[in-house]
């Protein structure tokens, strides 16, 4: 009964609102449920929301208005029901995915959309780079937005993705370098 939800913001520039605002369609149009701060670093925002029915589809998006002569920032998708109707859960687990973050991800998203899971599931090393940390994540964000837009996702980071590869050593061998 408690809904979580994080959105990823690029980086904003000095002067840019630092919050977010979070909105629902419940079927008669956007309603303004909260509004979060940004969190930086990272520039992320939270939100939390208590006593969800998550026994219904909702839609929601995510506003931010870097300054008054912008247009707003909208990502939008929507929160799916608790499929407790079905027998098996269907869950896409991703990990390792590859050397390249900038690799063309665009066959491998649309095969797991075909499969229609309900929560995706990153187990770590998203990336694989270990110089411009940031870019990365980014780039993981742009190329899997698709999949965590109208389904849950759980991200959970390895060595690589704290721009440390092989971090607990690489086969008991001490690496030579950073």
């Amino acid at each position: 009964s408690v809904l979580k939800l994080t959105a990823q913001l690029y980086p904003l520039k000095e002067g840019e609102s630092m919050a977010t605002y979070l909105d629902f369609d419940f079927g008669s149009g956007w309603t303004n449920v909260a509004s979060a701060d940004v969190v930086y670093p990272g520039w992320f925002s939270q939100y939390r929301i208590e006593n969800w029915d998550n026994t219904q589809d909702v839609a929601y998006r995510v506003r931010h208005k870097a300054k008054a002569i912008y247009n707003e920032s909208i990502y939008q998708g929507l929160i799916r029901h608790d499929p407790v109707e079905k027998d098996t859960v269907v869950m896409a687990t991703l990990g390792c995915i590859g050397k390249n973050y900038q690799d063309d991800k665009v066959e491998m998203v649309a095969a797991i959309q075909d499969e229609d899971p309900d929560v995706i599931f990153f187990y770590g090393d998203q990336y694989y780079v270990n110089y411009q940390h940031s870019a990365a994540w980014l780039e993981f964000g742009r190329w899997a937005k698709e999949l965590f837009r109208n389904r849950p996702a759980m991200v959970i980071m390895d060595d690589h993705d704290y721009s440390f590869g092989n971090l607990w050593g690489a086969g008991g061998v001490e690496a030579p370098s950073r």
